[in-house]
């Protein structure tokens, strides 16, 4: 392979692959590259932020199970792997050159893999000012749990402020653990738990019965779920809630779960489809541009009831056959298809967890059922995230 020049190589024989994002799509892609091709190829990963944080572990640190910094690692350890990794702010994506400006200067690849996740809405990020918190935040999250520590009565509300947003099920396990905690304080009788979303049922994407199950949950901890509120103004300082159907409700302390939108670098750029998400093909993960791949929480990838979650275990999933596809033409043979399959952890609290699992481009509508849950699966989800931060980091 050495020995000659391949179409995809401005150098012969060595392939730049260029990783945008530090997320589970990037380091699934980027680990998975190195493993195979040793190192005969150059492999970068660029993102602003400087640590990778598990999601799971933001809410296991707010219901005061363990610290955050359990489940966190610099990504500067990619370089001990043998992996370039770059801090920066990304500035500018040409995906006709594969090349990508950023605050550290200009870089141009052979293969491009764009990992970028998803942002939030800035309106909804302003209105999000205490006692009101972004739940999906991670710097919010010692400021939530230093929040609800001395909470000793008073109304706490879960609001879902609008669609998409990532993790579908983060919102109702953060209900169940703070009903936990709160219990466990001996609190839970002079604190009201709410939970409000925009949709009809807590998870439409899991189907009918997966939702029955979590609302009938939430019915049975006396956490009150209320469908299809859209709040239309969050007034921080006046503690309270505005929907757009008219209703009003007060809070001590709301966790929002702000809307979430495209990077504005990918908004800006060519990739963008009309909501600023890149549209790729589904099966193999490439935009319409040669050697750019798209994975993870900046795409949209289309289903029979919407698209696919934004999720962790898909935009890994996903890496992995961008990984394998990279690696398959850089030896000029064909690569794996991404398949739809996947799955998401929901915990209820008191060491029990299910997954929410099945094919996810199943037609006439997503095959996808509710298993659990049990004290097995949330041991899984614990096994997950020490396997994958081993793993990746």
């Amino acid at each position: 392979m050495g020995s000659r020049s391949p179409r995809w190589s401005t150098v012969p024989g060595v392939a730049d692959i260029l990783i945008l994002g530090g997320g589970f799509g990037g380091l699934e892609t980027s680990n998975r590259l190195r493993s195979a091709l040793g190192d005969a190829h150059n492999i970068t990963v660029i993102d602003r932020r400087d640590r990778f944080t598990i999601g799971a572990a933001k809410l296991w640190h707010i219901a005061g199970l363990r610290s955050l910094d359990d489940s966190t690692r610099p990504l500067s350890a990619l370089r001990e792997r043998g992996i370039d990794y770059i801090e920066a702010d990304i500035d500018g994506i040409e995906p006709d050159t594969r090349t990508v400006r950023t605050s550290a200067g200009s870089h141009r690849a052979d293969f491009l893999v764009i990992a970028l996740g998803a942002s939030f809405f800035p309106a909804h990020v302003e209105e999000l000012r205490p006692p009101a918190y972004n739940l999906y935040d991670p710097g919010s999250v010692r400021d939530i749990r230093a929040a609800l520590e001395p909470l000793d009565e008073g109304r706490i509300a879960v609001t879902i402020m609008g669609l998409p947003y990532k993790c579908p099920p983060a919102p109702y396990e953060a209900a169940f653990l703070i009903d936990q905690y709160l219990r466990e304080q001996g609190r839970r009788d002079r604190v009201e738990l709410e939970v409000y979303t925009v949709q009809p049922s807590p998870l439409p994407v899991a189907g009918p019965e997966a939702s029955r199950r979590v609302a009938e949950t939430l019915g049975s901890r006396g956490i009150a779920l209320y469908s299809e509120h859209e709040p239309a103004r969050i007034d921080s300082e006046g503690h309270e809630i505005h929907f757009a159907n008219g209703h009003r409700a007060g809070f001590d302390l709301l966790l929002g779960v702000p809307k979430h939108v495209a990077p504005k670098v990918v908004a800006e750029s060519r990739l963008a489809g009309p909501k600023g998400w890149i549209t790729t093909d589904p099966s193999t993960l490439l935009t319409e541009f040669e050697r750019v791949y798209a994975i993870g929480d900046c795409t949209s990838i289309p289903n029979a009831v919407g698209e696919i979650p934004k999720a962790g275990v898909f935009a890994e999933a996903q890496g992995r056959v961008v990984a394998d596809r990279i690696i398959a033409d850089i030896g000029d043979g064909d690569g794996p298809t991404f398949d739809g399959l996947g799955y998401c952890f929901l915990e209820f609290a008191g060491g029990e967890a299910a997954k929410i699992e099945g094919d996810f481009l199943a037609e006439p509508r997503p095959d996808v059922s509710l298993v659990g849950p049990n004290a097995a699966i949330f041991r899984d989800k614990e096994t997950f995230v020490s396997e994958r931060l081993d793993a990746w980091l």
